[in-house]
């Protein structure tokens, strides 16, 4: 057979879940003179034996805030995404949303003062969320 310079072209576009997991080493070392011990320090972001990354908490934010689904269902979403590999409380979720409003408020406060400077003013613009 003989290959013509004719060609057909295709793209597939896919998308991928990985879970990627990471061990960390911190070791000790012994002084040769006094005999005290040294540990490496931990990084406070791995203060736990196990502990989930930078990924999993926007995640569970995305899923809630702007996916609307329920705790329980991002939960159970996040577990069916990952295979089975990641498995948040509905707990870890919860404090991730109040950590994530905590930081908002100084944003809020000055979205608030620049609304009340508008000169068009609407009830709803102003009142406090809970």
């Amino acid at each position: 057979m003989k290959q013509l310079d004719e060609e057909i072209t295709k793209d597939e576009t896919d998308y991928e879940v990985v879970v990627v997991k990471k061990r960390h080493h911190f070791h000790s070392y012994e002084c040769m003179e006094c005999g005290a011990v040294y540990r490496q320090p931990v990084p406070y972001s791995l203060k736990e034996e196990n502990q989930y990354g930078s990924g999993v908490k926007p995640l569970a934010l995305l899923l809630i805030d702007m996916g609307n689904l329920s705790v329980n269902k991002a939960c159970r979403m996040m577990e069916g995404i990952s295979q089975q590999e990641i498995h948040p409380s509905e707990g870890y979720i919860i404090k991730q949303q109040k950590k994530a409003a905590k930081l908002l408020e100084n944003f809020e406060k000055e979205l608030l003062n620049g609304i009340t400077r508008q000169k068009i003013l609407y009830w709803d613009d102003t009142q406090k969320r809970k």
